[in-house]
């Protein structure tokens, strides 16, 4: 799989602006809903599994600042549902279908100031 690269550009509190970058690292991944008893939905990555609530959603409280639309250099434009909160430094983030019956990740990679 080919990984295609995605940016998003904002403004820091004394207006200089920055770029962060994001790659994304899986296709499509179908999540599981199986009925168990304390089931929690899940999908598995690179022999991970993840569950959706460890994702914190992005446009919360918890999440001020953090980019929830990122765009790549043709266009396309990919809306982030949530990041992972155990990673500080270069965290995945999940994009959900719009069924909610698949998830697709990205890296952070960083920022830069100008």
């Amino acid at each position: 799989m080919r990984h295609k690269s995605f940016y998003y550009t904002g403004k820091t509190y004394q207006n200089a602006t920055y770029t962060e970058k994001y790659t994304r690292v899986s296709r499509w991944i179908k999540i599981d809903y199986t009925p168990t008893e304390n089931a929690r939905p899940f999908f598995r990555h690179d022999n991970k599994r993840y569950y959706l609530d460890d994702f914190l959603r992005t446009g919360s409280p918890w999440s001020a600042g953090i980019a929830s639309e990122i765009k790549a250099a043709d266009g396309e434009t990919v809306i982030l549902a949530g990041y992972e909160a155990e990673q500080y430094y270069k965290p995945l983030f999940v994009e959900l279908d719009e069924a909610g019956e698949a998830a697709r990740l990205y890296r952070y990679e960083g920022s830069e100031t100008e």
